[in-house]
Parts: structure tokens; sequence; C-alpha cells
């Protein structure tokens, strides 16, 4: 199913939940609505099921008009399947009632609904469970049969709200594999609500990220991550070092930007002038070391050069994560700026050590907006 929302506003209480919010979802796809509690995600969905009604704007599946000022269609004509935080699940009735239910209210045959239930249920690993009663099952259990039942009517599109947040985090890392897995093989389109980045970037084809119920950026998660458009974005989809400075010089190839740690550098890409000032950024992963002698080490045209005192390390399994103070390279001082980075697990640096890190330019990112915020960021993580 194709969906198009069109400038879609709510008000509750005369406050603005949503300001005329518009996107597309291609038939097949898997989209993510993304962003911090309060930022309309779940209000967008409800509308989207048609739960909630808009004040402003309409909303087409497949080209034809579900909701507007004037329609409101109801949930069970829209084809669609939900499933929800807290499963929803029906006590008083078996795992394979629970799954036939809307089979049922769809008007199928009882020998079609043994079929399909059971082959739903196999899918998610589940037909040996089916007259079990939901009080007898595992959260994550309990969590595959609200998927079930929300797919085995075959719904043109499935909305989903934080599905996975009551789950522990090694069964939350199973659980997403396990729901790309089953809607690769059905190609059912897919709005997901949830506020967990990693949930977003490792299963959706594109992320809608919202904000105090504005649209930040539409994108890839690759292209959001590695390409934020503003600094909100970049720090919610990962920790962020940010340096800010006025841009200095321009040429064909670079622009220069001038900071209180030296001059550093990004790709020509931007739409910036001469004065203006700017947030530079680049992710921890993004930095590497270079070993003491420096000339012989890197090409200096395309890097951005640190020198680093190790302040703070923390080990994550497979890596060392660090914080570091930056020293400005033109008088050798310690600055106030802080650097992260991390290194594989193989590589260890100690407290007050000085470390030479680079950063590639074509790395190396710009964001014109500048919030009054540390310079080093983590959110959402």
């Amino acid at each position: 199913m194709g969906l198009e929302i069109k400038r879609v506003a709510k008000r509750y209480s005369n406050k603005n939940i949503l300001h005329e919010i518009s996107f597309e979802v291609k038939d097949g796809s898997f989209i993510s609505l993304l962003g911090p509690s309060g930022c309309g995600k779940t209000t967008l969905l409800n509308i989207i099921a048609g739960l909630t009604e808009l004040d402003e704007g309409e909303i087409l599946m497949d080209g034809i008009t579900v909701s507007s000022k004037s329609l409101n269609l109801p949930p069970e004509k829209r084809k669609i399947g939900m499933v929800f935080q807290d499963f929803a699940l029906w006590p008083h009735m078996t795992v394979y009632q629970n799954v036939a239910f809307g089979l049922q209210m769809n008007g199928m045959k009882s020998k079609e609904i043994e079929k399909r239930v059971y082959e739903t249920l196999e899918i998610f690993h589940m037909e040996s469970y089916a007259h079990h009663f939901p009080s007898e099952l595992s959260g994550g259990q309990k969590q595959r049969i609200a998927m079930a039942r929300a797919i085995a009517p075959r719904p043109k599109l499935i909305l989903m709200d934080e599905p996975l947040s009551s789950l522990d985090a090694q069964l939350r890392e199973e659980m997403r594999w396990e729901l790309v897995r089953i809607f690769q093989q059905f190609k059912i389109t897919t709005i997901y609500v949830t506020h967990d980045r990693i949930e977003a970037m490792s299963m959706s084809d594109e992320i809608v990220l919202l904000k105090n119920g504005y649209i930040e950026q539409i994108d890839s998660p690759e292209n959001m991550y590695n390409f934020p458009k503003t600094s909100f974005a970049a720090r919610f989809l990962d920790v962020t070092n940010e340096i800010c400075g006025k841009v200095s010089r321009i040429n064909s190839e670079y622009i220069y930007v001038k900071s209180s740690i030296g001059i550093i550098k990004a790709f020509n890409t931007y739409n910036v002038e001469e004065g203006q000032t700017v947030t530079w950024m680049c992710r921890p992963c993004d930095l590497v070391t270079v070993e003491n002698n420096l000339e012989s080490s890197f090409d200096k045209s395309t890097n951005n050069v640190f020198l680093t005192k190790i302040l703070f390390r923390s080990f994550h399994g497979g890596v060392w994560r660090y914080i570091g103070t930056l020293i400005t390279l033109e008088i050798v001082e310690e600055s106030k700026q802080q650097l992260r980075f991390e290194f594989s697990s193989s590589v260890k640096y100690k407290i007050d050590e000085i470390v030479h890190l680079i950063v590639q330019v074509k790395l190396s990112r710009l964001l014109q907006e500048v919030e009054i915020s540390s310079t080093s960021k983590e959110k959402g993580a």
C-alpha cells in the first residue's frame, strides 16, 4: 500500500501537536517515525490508523482519501494491522484464538482460518504454543503473537507503536532481526514508531525524524547518519563531536573554519558565506590515530589534524571509548574543547596520554544552525 501524508496538523486544547506534516510512503517500504517523547509520533500514527481525527490536511492510501477535515474512515475499513507497546492480547483467549480473531471478523471460513493461523504461527516459530494462554508466555513470545495477529489477515499496511520497548536489550535485538525477516518476506508497508535510534537505523528504508511536531529530516538511515541537516538530527542519531567557528575562507574545494583550536575544514558542498557562524562536526568513529611522525603518516590536504590529551576512557567490549581535551596546534596549549573517539580494544591509551588524531575532510560535516549546548553531546543512545 502506498501512503501520502499531506499537510497534516493536530491540536489539543489549542496546543499544536503536529505542524503540517507531509511525506510519502512507497508500497512495501519500512518507515520509522523517530524522535523524543512528546514529538508527535504516536499522535501521527493514530491519525494514520483512523483512531484520531486530524484538524488539517489529508491522508491517502493507494490514492484514496481516508482522512480529511470532513472524513475519517474507521480503522476496520482501512485494511491495516496494528501492534502496540503493551501487546494488547486478550487474556481469556488462547494464542490460536487471538491470532484467529481478525480472520473471523473478516468472514473467513473455519478451515481457511485454521490453515492461516498455523501458517502464521509457524513463521514466528510459535505453532507449538497455539493452545497456550497469554499468561503462560514470556514477553518475547507475547510480542510474537501480537505481530502474528496483526499479520494473519495479510493487511496492506502495518502500524507499530514502540512494540519492542518493553523487552530486554538482548531480546530487542533478536526481535529486530525477526521483524526485518518477516516484513521482507511479506513486503507489507510498515510504519514503525520508536525513540530508539538503533531500531530506526537498522530496520528502516527511510526515517522521518520529528521534533516538537515538525519534521526535522526525512532520509535513508545512512544519509541521515552521515549527512544530518541539523544539530538535533546529528545528535539524535549518535554521539557527535562539534566545534563552533566562523567561515574564514572558501575556495573551489574546501571551506575553512576558524575555531578556538585552529583552522578546520570541510568540502565545499555547503551553501555558506565567509564570516558565517557554523558548527563543524564529526562522529567518534571517524577519528583515527597517526604515528608521531605526522608529516609521513598522512596527507594534510585531505585531513583535519587534532592533538588530544586523554581525560577519560571506558571499555565497551570490542572497543575502548575515550574523551580527550584538544590542544591547539599553533601555540601547543590545552583548550576546553573536548573530543570523543573510539578504537578497537586492541588499541589502548592511558589517561593523560597525548594522542595524534586525524579525520578525513570527506567525513567532516558542517551544521549551519548553532545551538547553545555542550560541544559534544550524546542523545538517544
